[in-house]
């Protein structure tokens, strides 16, 4: 549902749907070139732009799970994750998966004129 109030600006309020994206990557080996940061789940702070997921993984991206040789783990925090990754990073048989989830209502201000937007 996309609202469009007229007051001394337009909002646009994106609401009642909440999308959740999965991807999957296949790991380089070497150094990912990924910072992550917190715990429960841990969240891609930074891809380095010599990074060859540069462009592929997202800042904001929520780790789920890598899958090492057909075993699933879940590192629940950064620094475990990043102890997991450096020890298995000369394997080639890496996957990992992220999720990312857009907030149920989002709300931009726009100015005032011809914005390009069509509803």
């Amino acid at each position: 549902i996309i609202r469009l109030i007229l007051n001394l600006h337009y909002k646009i309020i994106y609401n009642k749907l909440s999308l959740k994206m999965t991807s999957s990557f296949k790991l380089p080996a070497g150094s990912l070139g990924i910072v992550f940061k917190g715990s429960n789940p841990p969240v891609v702070k930074e891809v380095k732009y010599e990074s060859e997921l540069f462009g592929k993984v997202k800042c904001g991206f929520s780790f789920l799970s890598v899958n090492i040789d057909g075993r699933e783990q879940a590192p629940s925090d950064a620094v475990s994750l990043a102890k997991s990754l450096k020890e298995t990073s000369n394997n080639p048989n890496r996957i990992m998966n992220f999720t990312m989830t857009l907030p149920a209502e989002i709300e931009f201000i726009l100015p005032e004129g011809d914005v390009g937007l069509s509803v």
